[in-house]
């Protein structure tokens, strides 16, 4: 070296390096002390016989020398999961293109998606991103990031220049695994069962693994603990730690099957928390679990059955359904349904079905897919029949529940508050305090749109109730939606303002997309009925972020419908008559129709404001004897039709005549037909 010392494990040479550097200040950098880590002592001697020496070491192990400090070297930079930033910010993006474009390759800006993947796959690591670029002339990225999915042999280098060690990922990681005790390896492998990584206890049921293993494999930076006290691999050490279990076929088996017992089991106690005041905690809990959920599924469904197999799946229901994705929630519970449809039915397992299926309903609801909807909660409700069997505790798990729902959508108040005042009954008789909390909730809903004020605040005031002594805390939220809707429209914005700020700091707690915006929306309806246009725009605006996150297109329709308002009492006609056209293409796809009547009064409103009353007085007419109209739809209809009556009579009772007998889609075609009004 360039004091012309020879460094072993021991021997003359490190007295030699002490003496040379007993009087210097100096700083020595040694590179990959792994290899010598039999010479801890000898550097521990070093530093007490050289008082001004200072070490600077880099090793895949620690030392465990009383003198060490510690600087985890993490991976680089990774771009953010959001998809409107930008991946080139990242660290680890900019290696991968500048080593690509170094060898030719022609990566543009529709590679960045699948180069971000690229570089979530290999956790930032320079060596495997260098080696994953080099092969960006014979692949496109999508199909490096594919190879690299299915397993490290791409993560080779392809010249010869390049010294041994830094070949390829898999010769560093055969290194890291011979040098681990046979304990160690087998932990290590157990572990790779955990894509999210996992708690201690985890660690200890599918494992076997005591903290003293564990800590090993922290020290030997195997194994990361992170601020929450889980444990975690980096993704390429978790993929070869796979593969060494895929090679003992005996104890993958056995490391499945305990994963299965050990989340059923965990599940089932969480479940019971979770119904009894504490979804809030279990919701985080199981927000870090999804991708371990994901996988362990099948196995679970290979396992368990009955009553432990429903609150698994309805756990998972809870999880995807407030924090998302609503598409994997929806594709997970679909697998389920589908292994039990396959087996042989019993009453037991077709009871976990009818529960599913409920869910399955309330999905499609969310998503805008009525027809399966109603085709899920009528199989349910069928199963429910079948088996002479009541739908058990937890998160709306009556099918008539949705079906309540449905008929809100379709406009058929009557009926909704009938399946509302069913579930009720049937929920007081057998016991589930949650459904009956969404009872009332649905029958408040029933009566609101009906302009039944006072009814609906009753019944509000009684879901809130339930919901607080049935531990349903993520329903208090929807009950004080009600409230707020109510006693916004009786004019007390100020208390309404409270009960949507209520909602809103609720939902938050959840990270529930979907809550949030339904709470915003509520908000910038206070804002706008109080006149204050600007806060009222922002929090529409606000809560169509939410929508779209959550994936809620009837949501959307609605926010866009109530921006769209804000926007045209701004006098902003263009951009108001924008987006309720939006709002009314939205609502009329997915059949919602009090939505479509609520957009067509707005569009109407639009068009009076800019001398086109004789335009707006047929699907005003339409909107004010439709069914499915809510009160407060048909009482703006009747105050726009005066001004019309005042503005364009000589063509009002014709005009009128054909709103009577037109149908609801006819007029929606003329109204998505009509150009965007200028501003008058």
């Amino acid at each position: 070296g360039a004091l012309g010392l020879l460094l072993t494990g021991s021997g003359a040479g490190w007295s030699d390096l002490a003496a040379a550097l007993r009087e210097r200040e100096q700083l020595l950098v040694l590179d990959n002390v792994e290899q010598l880590l039999d010479a801890a002592p000898a550097l521990a001697a070093l530093l007490h016989a050289a008082p001004r020496l200072k070490l600077l070491l880099t090793s895949r192990e620690a030392l465990g020398l009383p003198e060490e400090w510690r600087w985890a070297v993490t991976g680089l930079a990774l771009p953010a999961e959001d998809s409107a930033a930008d991946p080139e910010r990242s660290d680890a993006v900019r290696l991968f293109l500048a080593r690509a474009r170094q060898r030719g390759a022609a990566v543009g800006r529709d590679d960045l998606p699948a180069v971000a993947r690229i570089c979530r796959l290999v956790g930032g690591m320079p060596l495997a991103i260098e080696l994953a670029a080099a092969w960006t002339a014979p692949l496109s990225c999508q199909e490096i990031a594919e190879e690299i999915a299915g397993g490290l042999d791409l993560l080779t280098a392809r010249h010869q220049v390049v010294q041994e060690r830094h070949r390829s990922v898999q010769a560093v990681f055969d290194q890291t695994w011979a040098r681990l005790p046979v304990p160690l390896q087998r932990t290590l492998a157990r572990l790779s069962i955990f894509p999210a990584g996992c708690t201690r206890e985890a660690a200890l049921a599918v494992a076997d693994a005591p903290l003293p293993l564990l800590s090993e494999l922290v020290e030997r930076a195997i194994l990361q603990r992170s601020a929450d006290g889980r444990y975690h691999m980096h993704p390429l050490v978790r993929q070869y730690a796979a593969q060494r279990l895929r090679e003992t076929p005996a104890e993958e088996d056995a490391a499945t099957a305990a994963c299965a017992r050990h989340y059923t089991g965990w599940l089932g106690a969480a479940f019971d928390h979770a119904f009894a005041g504490g979804a809030v905690e279990i919701i985080a809990l199981l927000r870090a679990e999804r991708d371990n959920l994901r996988g362990i599924l099948p196995a679970i469904l290979a396992h368990a059955s009955g009553e432990p197999l429903r609150r698994v799946l309805q756990l998972i229901q809870n999880v995807y359904f407030i924090c998302g994705p609503s598409q994997e929630g929806v594709e997970l519970l679909e697998a389920a349904e589908a292994h039990l449809r396959s087996r042989a039915p019993t009453p037991e397992q077709e009871l976990v079905r009818a529960h599913v299926l409920t869910s399955l309903g309330f999905f499609a609801l969310r998503q805008g897919r009525l027809e399966a909807a109603y085709g899920h909660f009528s199989a349910s409700n069928a199963l429910f029949a079948a088996l002479g069997a009541a739908p058990q505790m937890g998160s709306a798990t009556d099918p008539e529940l949705g079906l309540g729902m449905l008929a809100m959508v379709a406009g058929d108040y009557r009926a909704a508050g009938r399946y509302a005042e069913r579930v009720r009954a049937r929920s007081e008789a057998s016991g589930p305090g949650h459904n009956q909390a969404y009872a009332w909730y649905l029958r408040a809903e029933a009566a609101q749109a009906q302009g039944l004020l006072a009814a609906a605040h009753a019944a509000a005031r009684k879901a809130l109730a339930l919901a607080h002594t049935s531990g349903a805390i993520w329903l208090t939220a929807y009950a004080r939606n009600q409230l707020g809707q109510v006693a916004a429209a009786l004019g007390r914005y100020d208390e309404a303002e409270g009960h949507f700020q209520a909602s809103y700091t609720s939902r938050e707690a959840f990270h529930d997309a979907e809550g949030m915006a339904l709470a915003l929306l509520g908000m910038a309806e206070v804002a706008a009925r109080r006149g204050e246009h600007e806060r009222a725009a922002r929090r529409y605006r606000e809560s169509l972020a939410c929508y779209a996150q959550a994936g809620d297109r009837g949501g959307t329709a609605r926010a866009r419908l109530g921006l769209g308002r804000t926007l045209a009492e701004r006098g902003d006609y263009a951009a108001a008559w924008r987006e309720i056209q939006a709002a009314l293409m939205e609502a009329r796809a997915l059949d919602f129709q009090h939505v479509v009547l609520d957009a067509l009064v707005q569009a109407a409103g639009v068009l009076v404001a800019n001398g086109r009353a004789a335009e707006a007085i047929a699907p005003l007419t339409l909107a004010l004897v439709h069914p499915a109209s809510r009160a407060d739809t048909t009482r703006l209809a009747e105050d726009l039709l005066v001004r019309c009556e005042e503005r364009a009579p000589d063509s009002f009772a014709a005009s009128a005549a054909r709103g009577r007998e037109a149908e609801l889609g006819a007029l929606v075609d003329e109204l998505l037909a009509v150009s965007i009004p200028s501003a008058s």
